[in-house]
């Protein structure tokens, strides 16, 4: 219910531009140690909070879709996220060898799309 009335597809995205993503218990393994520190107020809504753009640029790129490429690609060329906090951000996340590959060749389409 949450998920079609805020999310990418909802009124709410329609009247302020961006929408919201319920996040599952099982994303917080993949979120940079201190993300709840860095939670950033979301305007006009009270008590709500979204990720550092870094933390949620790391976290897309160990995914490495292409709509998730797209974003952080997004991020970078607005100036919300520069690639040097990314990678650190990547380098303290716990990955295995298979999401190292992953996270990278991310990295490199995001900010080296040439």
């Amino acid at each position: 219910m949450i998920h079609e009335s805020l999310g990418e597809s909802g009124a709410f995205r329609l009247r302020h531009g961006y929408h919201v993503d319920v996040l599952r218990d099982s994303i917080f393994e993949t979120l940079p140690p201190g993300w709840r520190e860095r939670l950033v107020p979301v305007p006009g809504c009270e008590g709500a909070a979204a990720l550092d753009p870094h933390d949620l640029a790391a976290t897309k790129l160990l995914v490495g879709r292409a709509k998730d490429i797209s974003l952080v690609r997004h991020l970078g060329i607005t100036g919300r996220c520069s690639r040097h906090l990314v990678v650190q951000r990547l380098d303290v996340i716990p990955r295995a060898e298979r999401l190292i590959l992953t996270s990278s060749q991310a990295l490199a389409q995001a900010f080296d799309p040439e």
